[in-house]
């Protein structure tokens, strides 16, 4: 024991006594843990997996999609609501909003 009851350290290259981590509380803080890379190849294997599956069921409707688009369009315009560009840039100065949509 050191100096105030805490754990000391030799520091090998200079052969001198440094404080010792004690406690979870005194290690220097860290990156939060990122999701292990097998359970986020799983996610990508799963959302590729179900657009393959609406690629199958959509085969043969083309004109039908296109349709549904032009709606879609028509009532966003109806609605006066702002186009995906004017979106980005209003969210693109909040970080939090932008770390939230790149976390998984």
């Amino acid at each position: 024991m050191g100096e105030g009851g805490r754990t000391m350290a030799i520091d090998e290259a200079s052969q001198t006594a440094i404080p010792a981590l004690s406690t979870p509380a005194e290690a220097p803080a860290t990156e939060p843990a990122r999701p292990r890379p097998v359970r986020e190849l799983l996610l990508v294997a799963a959302l590729y997996l179900a657009y393959r599956l609406g690629r199958l069921v959509a085969e043969g409707h083309v004109s039908a999609a296109y349709g549904n688009a032009a709606d879609v369009w028509t009532l966003e315009r109806d609605l006066h609501l702002p186009d995906e560009a004017t979106v980005q840039r209003l969210l693109l100065y909040s970080e939090p909003l932008v770390r939230a949509t790149n976390t998984f």
